[in-house]
């Protein structure tokens, strides 16, 4: 499988409400509310925003999180620390006193690990690891009280069976039979463990198989313990669909049976170990899930936990650049990554504006910068020079009339553009702080630029104000512009609805704002049937060529931005409307189709 490609990581770091990027471990209660273990505290995630939960917090025992787990019988967080455990009663929002036996050592967290009978197990680094029953009923497993268990717990997982298997820091892994209190260790060097790796045991996973997988700073192994048999997994260089990196920090099953192996300076490999001949053979094809400086894939390769929500959605616990999310149902569009330039790190660009242009290049207009984009990739990036004096200027309309390329900004009037040279000028509009609003290639009369004081006309390199029609629409923002297919001029304004003029620039009509909700229009498009798409503050509606309502409010919504037209003919409107979708806040773009009248939400 390889390289592979998961579809877009959205990602949630400091900017976001995060208050560290150091993200060590996440769980999910049964409300659905995500909980996120970091080296500054514990987080709550709603879908919507981070609340902090610090050592500030009477109950909570430190900033600096090991690992974090939802006791479901209970409704409880456990919380380990490097300075102690805490417990989060989740229906009080208070935290409770874990009261656990005096010999359960508790100061330095490492792991808290399911047990099989829905209770927890408290790994110490040393010494204890503590059993909390559903039932509320602790034991604590010794070093003392179990001849041969080496010292130094990393982790642990519970086979279901009777055994716990715990992993330490340089003694390999360890078996406990919980009854007979007995410990049968795995270490590099004792006889007949000769393959089994060196160094620290990260993670052990007991998959649904019943195998049982550790994660080591020398790669991944499987262990068969009916026959004490080891079988490693490692990086090749030479062979893309080896694990991705020898150091795996997590291991994680999610619902459909795959295993994440979660690398520590590498990428999150991903296998499937139903195939117990390939698993034998050692030859399993790990697809790997790149490290990528833009939208898609990973941004850091130092992974240490990965999380399956209820919904199938994957979280990953970024040691360093935050929470990453792939969703289980993809998203149909494709994020393009913008970069101002190539050192700038992730992207963060606002696109306002697009446009196409002639030879079919988009052009993406952003701030203080113009993204070209060929179908695959945003190739070249011309950024305004410092000499125009444009310190935070937002490209908002974006058009062309003959050689040149206008741009149009906010509040900062007109830029003309040569594609090729990257060369850009002021045209003068005559008026200071103009805001462009809109660009429209008409065929009668040139260029007009909708602008916040009325229509202008670009002719030849000069730019000069349409006074008859601006005084029609007593000098108000244009918002949209375009030639009807009977040759009338449509003019659409922020504040008194729309103004249809003849070929001679007469008034003919003005839509009256009362068959809108309100008069701000905020864009306009003519469909290849002549009818006109309209959208306002209350939603979006259609027109027909005589200028009555045609459609009703096919979406209610305050929020929308724009509306545009799809080849061949069925207009779109985005709306900046926020809601919960699988727990990540997410933006709705509508479809209407024409025929049907029916809106249908992407």
């Amino acid at each position: 499988m390889g390289a592979t490609d998961f579809g877009t990581a959205e990602r949630f770091g400091r900017l976001q409400g995060l208050m560290s990027n150091y993200v060590t471990d996440i769980a999910q209660d049964r409300r659905g509310i995500l909980w996120i273990a970091s080296e500054a505290g514990l987080h709550r995630f709603d879908g919507h925003s981070f609340t902090q939960y610090s050592d500030d917090i009477p109950g909570m025992a430190g900033n600096t999180l090991t690992s974090i787990r939802y006791d479901k019988e209970k409704d409880r967080l456990w919380i380990g620390t490097k300075s102690g455990l805490s417990c989060l009663d989740l229906l009080t929002g208070s935290f409770i006193d874990p009261d656990l036996p005096r010999e359960a050592l508790t100061y330095n967290i490492s792991d808290i690990a399911p047990a099989s009978d829905g209770g927890v197990w408290i790994v110490n680094h040393y010494t204890t690891i503590t059993h909390v029953g559903s039932d509320g009923k602790c034991d604590v497993v010794s070093v003392a009280g179990i001849p041969g268990l080496p010292d130094s717990f990393t982790t642990a997982a519970d086979d279901g069976n009777g055994h716990l298997v715990v992993g330490h820091t340089e003694n390999g892994i360890s078996i406990i039979d919980l009854k007979k209190r007995t410990a049968r260790n795995y270490s590099h060097g004792l006889p007949g463990c000769e393959a089994m790796p060196e160094g620290r045991v990260n993670d052990i996973l007991v998959d649904l198989h019943r195998n049982i997988w550790f994660a080591t700073n020398h790669g991944l192994t499987l262990f068969l313990p009916e026959s004490g048999t080891f079988l490693n997994f490692s990086h090749n260089d030479s062979d893309p669909t080896s694990l991705s990196s020898d150091r795996v920090f997590s291991l994680s099953e999610d619902s459909d049976g795959l295993i994440w192996a979660g690398c520590d300076m590498g990428n999150v490999s991903i296998f499937n170990p139903a195939d117990p001949s390939a698993v034998l053979r050692g030859t399993i094809n790990f697809s790997n899930h790149n490290v990528k400086q833009d939208a898609r894939g990973i941004s850091n390769g130092n992974i240490h936990s990965v999380f399956e929500d209820r919904d199938g959605n994957i979280w990953v616990a970024n040691y360093g650049a935050g929470l990453e999310f792939i969703s289980h149902a993809q998203s149909p569009f494709r994020h393009i990554p913008y970069f101002d330039s190539p050192t700038k790190g992730l992207d963060n660009t606002v696109i306002w504006s697009t446009f196409t242009d002639t030879d079919g290049t988009i052009l993406l207009g952003a701030t203080n910068s113009i993204g070209l984009f060929d179908g695959d990739n945003v190739y070249r990036v011309i950024s305004f020079p410092r000499e125009l004096g444009l310190t935070y200027s937002r490209v908002t309309a974006l058009g062309r009339s003959g050689e040149d390329i206008l741009v149009g900004l906010y509040d900062d009037g007109l830029l003309r553009l040569n594609r090729d040279s990257g060369a850009m000028s002021r045209v003068d509009l005559g008026k200071k702080d103009l805001g462009i609003n809109v660009i429209y290639n008409d065929p009668e009369l040139g260029t007009l630029i909708g602008t916040s004081q009325g229509l202008w006309c670009y002719r030849d390199g000069k730019a000069s104000r349409m006074d008859k029609v601006s005084a029609a629409i007593r000098g108000l923002s244009v918002s949209g512009v375009f030639r009807h297919l009977d040759g009338t001029l449509w003019v659409s304004t922020l504040g008194n609805s729309i103004f249809i003029f003849d070929r001679t620039l007469s008034r003919m009509a003005h839509i009256d704002a009362n068959h809108f909700k309100g008069g701000m229009m905020k864009g306009m498009c003519l469909d290849s049937h002549g009818r006109v798409w309209v959208l306002n503050k209350g939603g979006i509606a259609s027109l027909r060529r005589s200028g009555k309502i045609g459609g009703g409010y096919y979406k209610d919504n305050p929020l929308s931005r724009a509306v545009a037209k799809e080849r061949p003919e069925f207009p779109w409107h985005h709306a900046r409307q926020e809601r919960e979708y699988m727990g990540v806040v997410r933006q709705r773009i509508a479809h209407v189709r024409q025929q049907s009248g029916k809106l249908s939400v992407v």
